[in-house]
C-alpha cells in the first residue's frame, strides 16, 4: 500500500460534495492508521492529479495521454473543480488526439463540448468496426454520439 499526505484543501474543497464524504466515513484520512482508500486508481493516475493541484504555474507541458488521464481521474474521483477540467480539456483541444479507445475519446468530447473534430477519428473507427456498440458504451458516449456514426456513413 502506497501512503501519500495531502493537503485536506486540495481534496474537500475541490468537489461539489466533499471529496472526503465520497470515499470515507468522515474519519478516514487523517492519519496513516485509517488511510482513504482508492478502488481502481492507479499510484500513477493519483499523482497526475496532485502535479495539476500543486503546480503553480499551470505551463506544464505533458502528453494528450497523460492529459485524459488526469481528466479521467478527476471524475472517478468526483472531482468537479473546474480548474482542472478547464486545464485538461484546454490542453487536449490544442493537441493531436491520444491513442486510446475511441469510445473514451468520443465520451469525453461529448462530456465536455469539444469541436467534434478533435474525436472524428474516433467516430470512424467506431462506424468502421465490426461489432456493434456495446449498451455500456451508448451509455458512455451519449445519444447524440450514438446516432452520429451513422450519419458519417450515410
Amino acid at each position: 500500500m502506497l501512503c501519500l499526505r495531502v493537503h485536506e484543501h486540495f481534496l474537500s474543497s475541490s468537489a461539489n460534495h466533499s471529496f472526503r464524504a465520497t470515499v470515507g466515513n468522515g474519519n478516514d484520512g487523517w492519519n496513516e492508521s485509517k488511510p482513504i482508500i482508492l478502488h481502481n486508481i492507479s499510484k500513477q493516475d493519483f499523482q497526475d492529479v496532485l502535479w495539476v493541484f500543486y503546480d503553480k504555474t499551470l505551463r506544464r507541458k505533458a502528453p494528450a495521454k497523460k492529459w485524459l488521464g488526469i481528466l479521467l481521474t478527476a471524475e472517478k474521483l468526483k472531482i468537479q473543480r473546474i480548474r482542472i477540467q478547464t486545464l485538461a480539456v484546454g490542453k487536449l483541444a490544442k493537441m493531436e488526439p491520444p491513442n486510446v479507445d475511441p469510445i473514451a475519446r468520443i465520451a469525453v468530447q461529448q462530456r465536455y463540448d469539444m469541436d467534434m473534430t478533435w474525436a472524428k477519428d474516433a467516430f470512424m473507427d467506431v462506424v468502421q468496426r465490426t461489432e456493434p456498440l456495446t449498451e455500456e458504451e451508448a451509455i458512455d458516449i451519449g445519444t447524440f454520439a450514438t446516432v452520429t456514426p451513422m450519419a458519417m456513413v450515410s
